[in-house]
């Protein structure tokens, strides 16, 4: 995740799970960068509907689609999930 020198440090996911909402924004725009609104869709998740990092990785792309996050970005928002649930299953 980015600090202050924008260096990048590797999110596990216990850091994920200590994200409050507002951290959990910041890093789902970084992470989504590259997605069409980006903002938009994290602010959906941790701001309309109050996801911190202790809940955030239990979603699948079906409760994306559910708040209206279309199919395309909702599957973005999913392998980032995966991604973090599979670096912590390497380290294991």
């Amino acid at each position: 995740f980015l600090n202050d020198s924008t260096s990048v440090s590797p999110l596990t996911v216990d850091k994920v799970k200590r994200l409050d909402s507002e951290q959990l924004n910041k890093y789902l725009k970084w992470r989504l960068k590259d997605t069409k609104n980006n903002n938009k869709h994290a602010n959906i998740i941790t701001v309309d509907q109050e996801v911190d990092g202790s809940n955030f990785l239990d979603f699948t792309a079906e409760n994306f689609e559910r708040w209206k996050i279309p199919s395309g970005p909702a599957k973005d928002i999913e392998k980032v999930i995966n991604e973090l649930k599979e670096i912590c299953n390497n380290i294991e």
